[in-house]
């Protein structure tokens, strides 16, 4: 038996302002999965033109200033932070990859928690949007982004196939290809794993076979 489709009634523009104008006071704390799943909702709903990108800068910071202070982990805001990217891609590119990557806490350890078990938030960012932002300021972004988009078409903890879109992008792009690569090859090595731990290097030794070697150089 099929669930019943749930029809969505359309939000008015007074909706909309009023979620803004909660959405400007959200502080972020503890919370459960249904908090961090209405929170989401709530910004795909209200957060949807160009001039709301100030308020969405300003729920990035905040939420990178939480997960800095350890209120709280990346992981209980992966809808939060999915929502964002879907909507304002170069923002969380600006707050939770670049300015993350100048803190004690590292955009590499947010991706990594916040993607933990399920997909990472950046996959709905367009390759394109990608190094059109890292293009801006190539000699660092472009390692800004290895240190988080998903390198491999695998979850990191299992064997891999081959090198993600994103990431095989940022590699052939990156002005200096080789820096890239140092980062990719620094996380190779699985934080958690079932099964042979060789096996999975072993799998992405193979993705480096699969590079030209100048990339290499």
């Amino acid at each position: 038996m099929t669930a019943p489709r749930v029809r969505k009634v359309p939000v008015s523009e007074i909706e909309q302002a009023a979620a803004r104008d909660l959405l400007a006071l959200v502080t972020f704390e503890r919370q459960s999965a249904h908090d961090d799943y209405v929170l989401g909702e709530i910004i795909k709903t209200a957060l949807d033109t160009p001039a709301c990108e100030p308020l969405a800068r300003q729920l990035c910071a905040a939420a990178a200033e939480a997960i800095r202070s350890s209120r709280v982990s990346s992981w209980d805001l992966h809808s939060v932070i999915e929502a964002r990217a879907k909507v304002y891609p170069v923002t969380v590119l600006d707050v939770l990859v670049e300015e993350a990557n100048d803190g004690e806490q590292t955009a590499r350890q947010i991706f990594r928690d916040v993607r933990d078990t399920r997909p990472c938030p950046l996959q709905s960012v367009p390759d394109a949007t990608l190094t059109g932002w890292a293009n801006e300021k190539p000699e660092s972004r472009y390692i800004d982004l290895a240190e988080v988009v998903r390198f491999s078409d695998a979850n990191e903890d299992e064997k891999s196939v081959g090198w993600s879109s994103a990431a095989m992008t940022i590699i052939e792009a990156a002005p200096e290809p080789a820096k890239a690569l140092d980062v990719f090859f620094d996380r190779f090595m699985p934080m958690s794993w079932s099964g042979s731990r060789a096996d999975i290097l072993a799998s992405r030794l193979t993705m480096i076979e699969t590079l030209s070697q100048p990339l290499l150089c």
